[in-house]
């Protein structure tokens, strides 16, 4: 979380700096305007909590927004240079695991098997060994994996 351009520490700092300071003087003032101190309590956690609920939601959706994008952006890529197996990842972001985040199980099982056919047809013509047969293996797995998972989300239903 730290190094998302979406959360600032030295601002959270400096937010909780001023209500530290700040608190003793509201609960003063409420008592000389006649506020019960536990009525102000109150008040103070339920904005509190409406205040939190809101950053919690916002960042959600700011998140599931940023999947959203990079998935545009590789469908861009991939409609660009259909053949290329970089195509299918962004900022090593992988098409299918974006939508495994997202919880789409049957579209990131898709593009594992777009993705295989484009790997294996880049693996005939340059017959590299190591590392695309690694990627090829893991992507296999995967596929067999989604495919249980996808079964056994349709016998559950």
């Amino acid at each position: 979380m730290g190094t998302s351009p979406y959360f600032n520490f030295a601002s959270l700092i400096a937010l909780l700096a001023a209500l530290a300071f700040s608190l003793p003087f509201v609960v003063r003032l409420a008592e000389k305007l006649g506020i019960d101190r536990s009525f102000g309590i109150l008040v103070t956690l339920a904005a509190a909590f409406v205040a939190l609920a809101f950053v919690f939601i916002r960042n959600r959706l700011r998140h599931k927004e940023r999947i959203v994008s990079r998935i545009g952006q590789i469908r861009t890529q991939i409609e660009k240079k259909p053949s290329d197996v970089a195509s299918y990842s962004y900022q090593s972001d992988h098409l299918a695991d974006l939508y495994l985040t997202l919880g789409q199980k049957s579209e990131a099982l898709g593009a594992f098997e777009e993705y295989l056919k484009v790997l294996e047809a880049n693996l005939k013509e340059r017959d590299e060994a190591s590392e695309h047969l690694k990627e090829k293996d893991r992507v296999i797995l995967a596929i067999e994996r989604l495919t249980q998972d996808l079964a056994s989300d349709e016998i559950l239903e």
